[in-house]
């Protein structure tokens, strides 16, 4: 942004002008970071994200290291910013860490002489970003020299201009972020739902012994190979992949959804395969009420994921690579509890005892056969099913929300940093440091 392009009373300011930056500090050699607390947290890149740092996994600096390294600190007054790894990533420092010894992937940006919620919305704005994009050396781990954090040119709006612009934008990020809380919560409420639902049933005061575990006295245990047709999937390549065709479930599409099922609405982001007819298998065809599960996953918690088909949109869609098809002959269990039976402790357990390899952990259709289904009466299996459709309904329209505020953000951010909307200030107004 050329000083001729800036706003009437904002300046174009070098960070240096209006900020100290400075480097971190990497533990002295033979020295290791410590999981024990030392009453010395150590902020890593690994603890920073987008939204900020992340508590869960600090390590602690070895107090044999503490001199050495005592004067690269940061504190709450500050902002970070990764240099070497991810670059870019900007964040405040929590009450909880002020003091902490800071990596030496990482910049300290400290005595800050504008707003400082400001300048850490325009660090993250495109206007910094795509600067860091450019300004990065290449090589096998970027970095970003400390100079030229330093020479960065940034807008700077008065004061109070400042202010307000941070306080907008706050506003948006604590929509976001309450949004993200009622997903989370209500995600909470799901699990712990489906452990009782799942195991307990509905009012039940009678149970069994069985063998994989206590279930209602009224509910039966079945086979999977009593449930379903077990068919395997047809192994086409992701090159034979297309636009047109039929609906194509691979493995890896299943383990990315974040649904258990496909409806209607996903038949416009469903990969499909564009092949004659007469080499589609019909074993591999699946319809509405059958489930296509993965027989492949790279870790323990991705054994047994799965798709039922909730809607078939009038179309064959056809089980893919690495995937399973149970194809609904029984009709013992009703559609939409489907969704969620194979979501139980006990199916969980019995994937993860039959799951076979080291890296990559596989599941055979026969030993899938075997697999024991807890199958209560149909009515319940109803309204079991309608408390978690609840919760789903909650958590889809929550998560519709989010991509609408983000786009608010980004237009608020791109008009408000740059000036090319301006903020009104009235006479007496007090904004918010």
């Amino acid at each position: 942004m050329d000083s001729n392009q800036m706003p009437d009373g904002w300046l174009k300011s070098k960070i240096c002008d209006i900020a100290t930056v400075s480097g971190g500090k990497r533990l002295p050699k033979g020295e290791i970071l410590s999981e024990i607390n030392t009453d010395h947290p150590y902020i890593r890149v690994a603890n920073m994200k987008e939204k900020g740092l992340v508590l869960e996994n600090i390590l602690y600096v070895p107090n044999s290291a503490i001199e050495s390294i005592k004067k690269y600190k940061i504190f709450a007054t500050d902002l970070y910013i990764s240099v070497a790894g991810t670059l870019g990533m900007v964040g405040e420092i929590p009450k909880e860490l002020s003091g902490a010894n800071l990596t030496e992937n990482a910049n300290r940006i400290s005595e800050i002489k504008c707003n400082k919620t400001f300048l850490l919305y325009v660090l993250r704005s495109n206007l910094v970003q795509k600067y860091i994009e450019r300004e990065k050396t290449i090589s096998a781990q970027p970095k970003l020299a400390l100079t030229r954090i330093k020479n960065f040119h940034i807008p700077i709006p008065p004061l109070k201009e400042q202010q307000k612009i941070a306080a907008i934008l706050s506003s948006v990020d604590e929509a976001i972020e309450k949004t993200e809380q009622i997903i989370e919560q209500t995600e909470t409420v799901k699990k712990g739902l489906m452990q009782q639902l799942l195991t307990k049933g509905i009012g039940h005061t009678e149970f069994k012994d069985s063998p994989i575990g206590e279930i209602p006295s009224s509910w039966e245990l079945v086979s999977i190979d009593e449930l379903f047709d077990i068919e395997g999937g047809m192994s086409f390549s992701r090159a034979q992949l297309s636009d047109q065709g039929y609906p194509y479930l691979h493995y890896g599409d299943i383990h990315a959804s974040p649904k258990q099922y496909i409806s209607t609405q996903d038949f416009d982001t469903i990969p499909r395969i564009n092949i004659d007819e007469s080499k589609i298998k019909t074993r591999a065809i699946v319809k509405v009420g059958d489930i296509v599960l993965s027989d492949a996953s790279e870790d323990m918690e991705g054994v047994g994921r799965y798709i039922v088909i909730r809607d078939s949109n009038k179309e064959d869609i056809v089980s893919g690579l690495h995937t399973i098809a149970l194809k609904d002959t029984s009709h013992m269990l009703d559609n939409s509890y489907k969704e969620y039976a194979f979501q139980s402790i006990f199916l969980k357990k019995q994937f993860r005892r039959i799951a076979t390899g080291a890296t990559v952990y596989g599941i055979s259709k026969g030993n899938v056969k075997k697999l024991i289904v807890p199958v209560p009466p149909k009515d319940e299996q109803i309204e079991i099913a309608k408390s978690f459709l609840e919760l789903d309904t909650k958590i889809a329209y929550e998560r519709s929300k989010l991509p609408r505020l983000q786009e608010v953000k980004q237009g608020l951010m791109q008009q408000l940093l740059t000036g090319k909307v301006r903020v009104s200030i009235d006479e007496g107004e007090e904004v918010l440091p």
